[in-house]
């Protein structure tokens, strides 16, 4: 009897461990099958994300005083290169657009897995880059709204400035590293509102992560614009008159 009772419990333990295994089976297949499709085609995709153009900043009558316009800019992409590239890359880059090799460098460690703009561009230096792709690989040249001031530093004190997004704008406010982030001025303040929302490009790509071609795209939405009550040609004035009545007291 005892061993047919032994007989019995070890054969509703298999019982019970066949049926847990049946139940997990299910459960991947059927029930989470759809939950898994879905996340290896998101591994199958690649984001990147494009800048959206900051709002147009004018004076009472509408007279512009910043504004976006597209100028082309380079990014480099980490995961198209091997280690024995990067550094001629560096050279070739930093010499053909003026940068420092060394931040240079520093910024393409610190990147990861992660694309991101290394500098603006001329039209010459990006369609030298375009010609002569053999020495750039991992790189992508993209036109991008940029920043121009019409009246230079006329009232720069009121419009402000853009800069690189700080630690605490990617962590905190969640800015993307390659926004630009108004830091003074009416940039600063109305932030928010001037700057958009950034858009998306999804891309295919193989096991290795070499991009197959274009999957989609998110578009971007510009920032709102904002209208000062303040008049360029007064202002024009006043700086001019400030700067003659320094200049007679020295």
């Amino acid at each position: 009897m005892i061993r047919v009772g032994r007989l019995a419990a070890l054969a509703f333990a298999f019982i019970g461990l066949f049926t847990v295994l049946f139940t997990r089976l299910w459960f991947v297949q059927v029930a989470s099958g759809a939950e898994y499709s879905e996340e290896a085609e998101n591994q199958r995709l690649r984001r990147v994300q494009t800048q959206s153009a900051r709002g147009d900043i004018s004076d009472r009558d509408g007279v512009l005083l910043a504004t976006s316009e597209l100028r082309p800019a380079v990014f480099i992409d980490p995961t198209q290169l091997d280690e024995d590239e990067r550094e001629s890359l560096v050279q070739d880059l930093a010499g053909l657009a003026g940068l420092a090799p060394r931040e240079l460098a520093e910024e393409l460690a610190d990147a990861g897995d992660r694309e991101f703009r290394a500098a603006s561009l001329t039209p010459e230096q990006a369609a030298f880059i375009e010609a002569n792709r053999e020495r750039f690989p991992g790189v992508r040249i993209s036109l991008i709204p940029a920043r121009s001031y019409p009246f230079g530093d006329l009232m720069a004190h009121v419009v402000g400035h853009i800069n690189d997004p700080s630690e605490d704008d990617i962590d905190i406010r969640e800015v993307h590293p390659d926004s630009d982030v108004g830091k003074a001025g009416v940039e600063g303040f109305y932030d928010d509102i001037l700057r958009g929302a950034p858009g998306s490009i999804f891309y295919d790509i193989d096991r290795q992560g070499v991009p197959l071609g274009q999957a989609g795209r998110l578009s971007s939405e510009p920032g709102a614009d904002i209208f000062l009550t303040l008049d360029v040609d007064v202002q024009r004035v006043v700086e001019q008159a400030l700067a003659e009545g320094i200049a007679n007291s020295q």
